[in-house]
């Protein structure tokens, strides 16, 4: 019965998370897309940090070759959260519950799919090289 209970907390909140996402799309477009942006350049920049990271341990033949790279990987994945990142996995499950719950259905979710995907396209070029 517990168990059942916080697998429903969840995805109410994973309800909660695509409404509030869809309020950021209506407020700014602009704000949205940068958002989804920051999450590509941060991704593009662990992948970067992570095989640079993992290759000094690989020459040496180390076995902390992965964990470390994994390690760098995952700093990456909290600078998206610390700064307000929007991967395009985890909208793309907010979206389809939002709408498999009739919450939110129509173009609007489409609208702010492909938002992302344009953001995703953008995000990478803008890394320092």
């Amino acid at each position: 019965m517990l168990v059942k209970q916080m697998e429903v907390n969840s995805l109410l909140e994973a309800e909660q998370l695509a409404l509030k996402k869809r309020k950021i799309f209506r407020q700014s477009k602009t704000r949205y897309l940068a958002r989804a942006a920051l999450a590509s350049m941060f991704i593009g920049f662990g992948v970067i940090v992570a095989f640079k990271t993992g290759n000094f341990f690989y020459l040496e033949h180390s076995p902390f070759t992965y964990p470390m790279a994994a390690i760098t990987f995952g700093a990456a994945i909290i600078l998206i959260a610390y700064g307000g990142g929007d991967l395009f996995t985890g909208n793309t499950f907010y979206y389809t519950f939002a709408g498999c719950e009739k919450r939110w259905i129509g173009q609007k979710s489409l609208k702010c799919g492909f938002t992302v995907i344009l953001a995703i396209s953008l995000g990478p070029q803008h890394l320092p090289f």
